[in-house]
C-alpha cells in the first residue's frame, strides 16, 4: 500500500491498494483522545505486525491495525483498519521508523528521539479482585465483593500486576512494589529492587525468579526460602499460583508444581520435561495450574517462534501429557469423547489459543480463549483423566470486551475495551472489568455454594452421560430457577429425557405438553428446538431448525416470533410448498397492524384476494370499487353481489356479466320481469344452471318453454314429468331416449297404460334391454331402486318367459355383485322360489360364504341373516350369525335368545356359548338382581366350558376355575336370601362373613349384600346400625346411587327416624322414566 502525508490531507490518512483500485481514508477520532484539527506529519507501516503508525502535530502517535471481517479471508475481502488508543510523547512528531525487532518504534518529536517499546497492557484477577492497566503508570482496581472501583497511580512503569484479596503487586523488571487494599484506598507496604520479570503472590509471600531458582519473599523483599533448579531443569521464566499450588515453567521446557499449603513450599511432583513429550517445542508461553494441583495446562511456541495451535495438559498424578488441537478441532487420542457428539462439539477447527484459565476453585473446569480467522471465542471444558476433555460451551467473546481475564463460577471475567465516549466527570474511575454469567448459571448468579456445586456436578455428569449421578447431585434442589437452568443445559446437551424431569420440577405444564407433541417429529433436533422455544432460547431453536433442514418449522418459528422478512425468505427459498400460506399469514398480520395497502399485495400473492380483499375493504366502498375495476378478476362476482344487496341492480348486472355469472343474470332479469332477455341469455350461453332457473320460472305459465329449458339444462326427468302431466306425448319419446334407463322404463309404462303409441312403448322396452345389457357387461352396480325400475310388470307386450328371463338376468347380475338378498328377491319374483333359495345359498359352494355373510351382517337384515345361516348350515356362519344376534336386544326377545343358543350349539362353539351364558347371568344380576337365574346361567356356562377343547395352553382351566369361584359365591348369597325367612340372625351373620370374601364383586355385587343388611336392620328398627352400613356402602361406592340397592321405604324410614337429609343421588323416583332422567342428569 502507499500513503500520502501532510501535504495531501493534513488531518486524514489516505490508503491506496496497489493491487487494485481500492482507496480508503483514515483519520483519528476525537473520541479516542485526539483533538479537532490535529494534523498528521509522518507515517510508518510495519508489514510484519500489519500496523500503520502516524505522528501528529500534537505529539501523539496514532496507530491503525489491519483486521479481517468476520467470515471472510484475506484473499476475498477488503481489509479493515481499526484505530488504537494513541501514545503521547509530546512535542511535534516529525519522523517515525519501525525497528527490525518489530516491537520497537523510533519517534522524533523535534526535541529528542524516543524509542518506544511495545508492551501488552497487564491485567490480573484473583479472589474477586481485578486489576487492569490503563497507562504505563495507571491501573484500574475493581473489588467485585464490595462493588468498589478505584484507580492506582504507580511510581514505576508497570510491566506486570498481580492481585490478591488484600494486596496489589506491580513490577517493571527492575523493582517490585506492593500496595495494601484498605477500604477505598491503597497503601504502599513495601518496595524493593528485583530483576525478576515475572512475580506471583500467595498470601503474604511473593515469588520472584532469578537464574536457576525461585525466591520466596516477604512484601518488603526479604527472601524467606529458595526453590532451586538444576542446570538441566533450566531457569524459571513462568509462574502461576492457583489456590495452594504454584507451577513453575523454565526456559528448557521443564515444569514443576509446588504445594504452598504449609509453612514452607514443598515439591508436589517431580520435574516434568515437556521437550520429551511435545515435538517441535521451542519455548513455553504460559503455564497454569488447577485448584487442586492435579492438572497443568500449557501453551507453547514452536521452534520457528510461531505460537502452537494446541493446548497441552499435564496430569500430575498419571504423569501423562495430552493435548487439544484447535487447528483440526479434535483432541488427542488420550482424550476421550463420545462418537455421537463429536460432530456437534468439536467444531473449532482453524482456531489458535491465546490465553487459558482454570476456575478459581473448581479443579475440573477449564476455559480457553481462542482466535480464529474471524473473531475471538471462548471454549469452556471439563477435564478429568477418566473421561477426558469434555466440551461444555463455546461462545463468541461478548462485544465491547478486550480479553478473557479469569473464570470464577458463576462468571467469566473480561477486561473491557477503552471507552470511546469522553469522560466528563472529574475523578470518575472507568469500569475496565466486566463479567458475564456462564451459560449454566444464567439467573443463578447469586445462588449459594451448595446450589453452585450441585449445578457443576449435574453439568459434569450430564456431559459424561452418568444420569444416576447427575440426578443424585440435584435431588435436594427445590428452586424452580435452578431447574430452569438445568433445562437450559439440556438444550445444549440435547438430553430430552433429563429435560422432561426438569420441566416437571419447574411445574411448566405447557412446555411439557409442547415437548410431548414434538416427539411426533422424526428429527431429534426439532424436539430440542421446541424445548429451546419454551425456555426462551430462540437463537438456539433457530439454529437447530436450520441444522436439521426443517424449513417448514423454521418458517412457523419466524412467523410466531414476528420475524416476517426471514419467514418470507425461508418460504421463497426453502419452503415453497408453504409459500402461499406464508403470504396469507403475513397479509393477515399487516391487516391487523393497519397496513392495508401492503396487506392487499400479499393477499394477491397468496391468491386469496377474491375473498379477503372485499372483506378487508367492506367499510371503504370507494376503495373497494377502485380495486375491483383495477383488478378485472373473479372478484367481479363478489362486487356484483354487494351491489345487488344495495339494490343497485343495473350495476350488479354489469359486473355479473363481467364475471360471466349467467345464472345471476337470468335470476335478476326474471325478477325484473324481462323474460325475453333472460331467455336470450340462456339460449345463447347454454348455461345449465341458468336454463334450469328459467325453466322453473316458465313452469307456472308456459309448459312448452319450461320443457325446452329443462331439456337445455339436461334435467330430463323434470321435462318428462311435465310431458306426462300435460300430454305432450311427442316430446316425451325424444326425452325418454335422451334420459337414463329408469326414465325409459317409466315412459314405456306411461305409453302402455295410456294404450296409445304402443310402438313407442316397445321401442323404449328394447332400449331398456340394451341398458340392462350395459349393466351386465360393464358391471355397473345395480341398486335396489334401479332393480325395481328394471323389473317389468306383467304386460301383454312381453311374454311371461321373457319377463322371467329378464328377472333372472337381473338376479344373476346382483349375485355377481355380491347383493345376495336382492338376488333372492328377483329369483322369487321370477316365480322360481326354490331356485331363489338355492341361488341365495349357492355362495356357500363358491368359497364366498364368509364374504356373503359379512355382507348381510352389514345390511342389518336379521331375518335374511338367520335364513342364510340356516340354509348354508356352515358352523362358521352359525357363529357369525350368533355373534351378530348378541348385538341385538336379546334380553327382551326370547326368540333371539333361543336362536343364539341354537346357533352356538350348531356351530360347535361351547366356549362362546359359555361366554353368552355368563353375559346372561350378568344381565340377571345387574338389571333384575335375580341371582337364582344367574346361578342357573353360570351352571350352564360351566357345563359348556368343560366340554370345550383347551387350545390356549391352560387358559381355559383358569377361566373354568374363575367361573366355579363365581358360582360358589353366588350360591352362598342365594342360600343366605333363602335362609332369611327361616333364621334371620343366621342369615345376617353369614352375610357379614360373605363380605369378607376376597374378590366378591362382581360375582356378587357389594351393594346387594349391604342392601340386604340395611333392609334387615331397618325392618328390625335398628336405624343407627343401618345408617352405619349405609355410610360404609357410600365410602366403598362413592360414585354410585345407593337407591339401586336399597328400597325406597328403607331410605325414607332412615330419613324420618334419624333426620338425615337425602342426597340428590339417593332420591328414589317412583316411575322408571323419572329414574332414567335423574340418572342422566347425574352424569354431568
Amino acid at each position: 500500500s502507499g500513503a500520502t502525508g501532510r501535504d495531501a490531507l493534513p488531518s486524514h490518512q489516505r490508503l491506496r491498494d496497489n493491487t487494485g483500485s481500492n482507496c480508503r481514508c483514515l483519520k483519528p477520532f476525537s473520541t479516542l483522545g485526539y483533538e479537532r484539527g490535529e494534523m498528521i506529519n509522518c507515517v510508518s507501516y510495519c508489514a510484519g505486525k500489519e500496523i500503520l503508525a502516524a505522528g501528529t502535530t500534537n505529539g501523539r502517535i496514532a496507530m491503525w491495525r489491519m483486521v479481517v471481517q468476520s467470515g471472510s479471508s484475506r484473499g476475498d475481502t477488503k481489509p479493515q483498519w481499526k484505530l488504537q488508543t494513541p501514545t503521547e510523547i509530546g512535542g511535534n512528531v516529525t519522523q517515525l521508523q519501525w525497528g527490525s525487532n518489530l516491537n520497537l518504534l523510533a519517534a522524533n518529536n523535534s526535541n529528542t528521539v524516543l524509542i518506544l517499546c511495545e508492551h501488552v497492557m497487564s491485567a490480573h484477577f484473583s479472589h474477586q479482585v481485578a486489576a487492569v492497566q490503563l497507562s504505563p503508570t495507571q491501573l484500574n482496581i475493581t473489588q467485585f465483593h464490595t462493588g468498589l472501583h478505584f484507580s492506582l497511580q504507580s511510581d514505576i512503569h508497570v510491566r506486570g500486576v498481580c492481585v490478591t484479596k488484600d494486596s496489589v503487586t506491580v513490577w517493571n523488571g527492575k523493582q517490585v512494589t506492593v500496595y495494601e487494599l484498605s477500604g477505598t484506598s491503597l497503601r504502599n507496604t513495601g518496595s524493593f529492587p528485583c530483576d525478576s520479570h515475572v512475580v506471583a503472590v500467595h498470601g503474604e509471600n511473593l515469588y520472584t525468579v532469578e537464574p536457576n531458582r525461585v525466591q520466596i519473599r516477604t512484601p518488603q523483599g526479604t527472601v524467606k526460602q529458595l526453590l532451586t533448579f538444576s542446570k538441566a531443569e533450566g531457569n524459571p521464566v513462568l509462574l502461576n499460583v492457583r489456590q495452594s499450588y504454584l507451577v513453575v515453567g523454565t526456559d528448557t521446557a521443564n515444569i514443576r508444581v509446588f504445594d504452598l499449603s504449609r509453612r514452607d513450599a514443598k515439591a508436589h511432583c517431580s520435574t516434568k520435561n515437556l521437550a520429551d513429550q511435545i515435538p517441535n517445542l521451542g519455548a513455553l508461553r504460559s503455564v497454569k495450574c488447577n485448584a487442586n494441583g492435579s492438572q497443568v495446562s500449557i501453551l507453547i511456541s514452536q521452534v520457528n517462534g510461531r505460537p502452537d495451535h494446541k493446548v497441552y495438559f499435564y496430569d500430575v498424578e498419571m504423569d501423562t501429557v495430552t493435548h487439544f488441537d484447535f487447528f483440526t478441532g479434535r483432541p488427542s487420542s488420550g482424550i476421550s469423547q463420545e462418537e455421537e457428539s463429536e460432530k456437534q462439539q468439536w467444531s473449532l477447527s482453524g482456531h489458535s489459543p491465546v490465553s487459558h484459565f482454570w476456575d478459581e476453585s473448581e479443579p475440573r473446569l477449564f476455559v480457553c480463549e481462542t482466535v480464529p480467522v474471524s473473531s475471538e471465542s471462548i471454549l469452556n471444558s471439563s477435564l478429568d483423566m477418566e473421561h477426558g476433555l469434555l466440551l461444555q460451551d463455546c461462545s463468541p467473546r461478548p462485544p465491547g470486551m478486550q480479553a478473557l481475564l479469569a473464570l470464577d463460577v458463576p462468571y467469566y471475567y473480561y477486561s473491557c475495551k477503552v471507552r470511546t465516549e469522553p469522560v466528563c466527570v472529574l475523578h470518575l474511575v472507568p469500569h475496565m472489568v466486566s463479567r458475564k454469567a456462564l451459560r449454566d448459571f444464567v439467573g443463578l448468579e447469586n445462588c449459594e455454594k451448595a446450589t453452585r456445586d450441585a449445578m457443576l456436578n449435574f453439568s459434569f455428569y450430564l456431559t459424561i452421560g452418568d444420569m444416576d449421578e447427575a440426578f443424585k447431585s440435584i435431588k435436594l434442589i427445590k428452586s424452580k430457577a435452578v431447574w430452569e437452568n438445568m433445562a437450559r443445559m439440556c438444550v445444549k446437551t440435547r438430553r430430552l429425557d433429563v429435560a422432561r424431569v426438569c420441566l416437571g420440577n419447574m411445574g411448566n405444564a405447557r412446555a411439557a405438553k409442547a415437548l410431548k407433541e414434538a416427539e411426533a417429529e422424526p428429527e431429534p433436533e426439532t424436539q430440542v428446538a421446541m424445548l429451546a422455544i419454551q425456555l426462551g432460547m430462540l437463537e438456539d431453536a433457530e439454529n437447530l431448525y436450520k441444522s436439521c433442514q426443517r424449513y417448514d418449522l423454521l418458517n412457523n418459528f419466524y412467523q410466531a416470533s414476528g420475524k416476517w422478512q426471514q419467514a418470507l425468505e425461508t418460504a421463497e427459498v426453502h419452503d415453497r410448498i408453504h409459500l402461499r400460506a406464508t403470504y396469507y399469514s403475513y397479509a393477515k398480520y399487516l391487516e391487523s397492524m393497519g397496513d392495508k395497502t401492503l396487506a392487499l399485495t400479499y393477499y394477491e400473492k397468496s391468491d386469496t384476494h377474491r375473498v379477503e380483499v372485499p372483506r378487508m375493504l367492506q367499510d371503504d366502498t370507494s376503495s373497494l370499487e377502485i380495486y375491483v375495476n383495477k383488478m378485472k378478476d373473479n372478484i367481479y362476482k363478489w362486487w356484483a353481489q354487494y351491489l345487488e344487496s344495495q339494490a343497485d341492480l343495473d350495476s350488479a348486472l354489469h359486473f355479473y356479466e363481467c364475471a360471466q355469472d349467467y345464472l345471476s343474470l337470468v335470476r335478476i332479469f326474471c325478477y325484473r320481469g324481462d323474460i325475453q332477455k333472460a331467455s336470450e341469455i340462456a339460449n345463447n350461453t347454454g348455461d345449465r344452471a341458468a336454463s334450469y332457473h328459467l325453466a322453473r320460472h316458465y313452469e307456472g305459465h308456459d309448459i312448452k318453454q319450461a320443457v325446452h329449458f329443462y331439456t337445455r339444462a339436461q334435467a330430463y326427468n323434470n321435462a318428462i314429468r311435465l310431458c306426462k302431466e300435460n300430454g305432450l306425448d311427442d316430446q316425451l319419446m325424444n326425452l325418454a331416449l335422451l334420459s337414463n334407463p329408469e326414465d325409459m322404463m317409466e315412459a314405456a309404462c306411461y305409453y302402455e297404460e295410456k294404450g296409445s303409441h304402443l310402438d313407442r312403448a316397445v321401442a323404449l322396452y328394447h332400449k331398456y334391454h340394451q341398458a340392462l345389457e350395459l349393466c351386465v357387461t360393464q358391471n355397473l352396480t345395480i341398486t335396489e331402486d334401479l332393480a325395481e325400475r328394471m323389473t317389468v310388470p306383467d304386460s301383454k307386450d312381453m311374454s311371461e318367459e321373457a319377463r322371467k328371463e329378464l328377472l333372472e338376468r337381473i338376479a344373476d347380475c346382483c349375485m355377481r355383485q355380491g347383493n345376495y338378498h336382492l338376488a333372492t328377491k328377483k329369483y322369487t319374483q321370477a316365480g322360481n322360489k326354490l331356485k331363489g333359495k338355492k341361488k341365495y345359498a349357492s355362495c356357500c359352494y363358491t368359497g364366498n360364504e364368509i364374504i356373503a355373510m359379512r355382507a348381510l351382517l352389514k345390511s342389518g337384515d336379521t331375518e335374511k341373516i338367520v335364513f342364510f345361516a340356516n340354509v348354508s348350515r356352515q358352523k362358521e356362519l352359525f357363529i357369525l350369525a350368533a355373534n351378530y344376534l348378541q348385538s341385538l336386544d336379546w334380553r327382551k326377545d326370547p326368540d333371539i335368545l333361543k336362536t343364539i343358543i341354537g346357533f352356538y350349539t350348531k356351530g360347535r362353539a361351547p366356549d362362546l356359548l359359555a361366554g353368552f351364558y355368563e353375559a346372561c347371568a350378568q344381565v340377571e344380576i345387574d338389571d333384575y338382581q335375580n341371582y337364582e337365574k344367574a346361578l342357573d346361567a353360570l351352571t350352564e356356562a360351566s357345563k359348556c366350558l368343560s366340554k370345550a377343547k383347551d387350545a390356549s395352553s391352560g387358559q381355559q382351566e383358569v377361566r373354568l376355575a374363575d367361573l366355579q369361584h363365581k358360582i360358589t359365591l353366588i350360591r352362598k348369597f342365594v342360600h343366605i336370601r333363602s335362609l332369611y325367612s327361616e333364621d334371620a340372625s343366621e342369615a345376617v351373620q353369614l352375610c357379614e362373613t360373605l363380605l369378607e370374601e376376597p374378590e366378591l364383586d362382581p360375582a356378587v355385587r357389594i351393594g346387594d349384600v349391604f342392601g340386604f343388611l340395611i333392609e334387615h336392620h331397618c325392618q328390625q328398627g335398628n336405624f343407627q346400625l343401618a345408617n352405619r352400613k349405609l355410610e360404609q356402602l357410600q365410602k366403598l361406592l362413592p360414585s354410585q346411587n345407593v337407591s339401586y340397592y336399597i328400597s325406597q321405604a328403607s331410605l325414607v324410614a332412615l330419613q324420618k327416624e334419624l333426620g338425615i337429609p337425602m342426597d340428590r343421588s339417593d332420591k328414589i323416583h317412583i316411575s322408571k322414566e323419572e329414574d332414567e332422567v335423574e340418572e342422566d342428569l347425574n352424569m354431568f
